[in-house]
């Protein structure tokens, strides 16, 4: 995702925006997820759907997950080199007077920009918020998901709190769901005590997204099968 130019565009359905996955998943034949699942400032929980939205999104999908706005050019740092001009794939990029000025018209969000420009002349903010995280990991997640055609299983791995002699615990979960096992992954952290209610909210409100957007269901049914 990060490394290639490659990608699927899955156009989006439902007043949904497009989603940008990596290109390599129309040639799987499906995917394992492991994921260690933590708290996430922004998703809440970083776990099946996370990895799905994020870590199978394409260079563009994931500067969409983490960045409100386009590229932006610090005429400070401009020192008119015109590397960005000449890298950029769509002639988004102009010569201003004393700076390179970008098309924001004509600029597709690639961020091959910010990859060639010296000195920090243009670069992106990374203010994404919960709010504008949710919905876009959700469509990712669903795209990824969908163009493996939902041949995924999940593995949650989590670490819980020692046993009362000092051993340390460790939970492994197994499903085809990643909304069920995430729901699973954050109640049990919560009765752990390693998820706070504020945390729980956060990764709820994003599963419930999840569930919207048609990704997976919250219902679940826990079987122990090890201790």
């Amino acid at each position: 995702g990060i490394l290639g130019e490659h990608e699927v565009i899955v156009r989006g359905t439902d007043d949904r925006a497009d989603a940008h996955v990596a290109g390599e998943l129309a040639s799987l034949g499906g995917a394992v997820i492991v994921s260690c699942a933590h708290h996430d400032p922004l998703a809440g929980l970083s776990g099946a759907v996370v990895n799905l939205g994020v870590g199978l999104a394409s260079k563009r999908g994931k500067i969409r997950h983490y960045a409100t706005d386009l590229p932006r050019v610090h005429q400070d740092k401009c020192y008119a080199c015109r590397r960005c001009l000449h890298h950029c794939p769509v002639g988004a990029i102009e010569m201003g007077e004393s700076h390179v000025v970008i098309n924001p018209q004509r600029c597709i969000n690639c961020g091959r920009c910010v990859e060639v420009a010296r000195y920090g002349g243009i670069s992106y903010n990374w203010d994404a918020t919960p709010e504008h995280f949710r919905p876009v990991v959700a469509a990712h997640a669903r795209a990824a998901f969908d163009t493996l055609n939902h041949r995924v299983v999940c593995v949650n791995a989590l670490n819980l709190m020692p046993a009362p002699d000092g051993q340390p615990r460790m939970a492994l979960l197994f499903a085809r769901d990643p909304v069920a096992i995430d729901t699973a992954t954050m109640n049990l952290l919560h009765e752990e005590g390693l998820m706070t209610t504020a945390e729980q909210a956060l990764a709820a409100a994003l599963l419930e997204q999840a569930e919207t957007d048609g990704l997976g269901y919250s219902n679940h049914k826990l079987e122990r099968v090890a201790f």
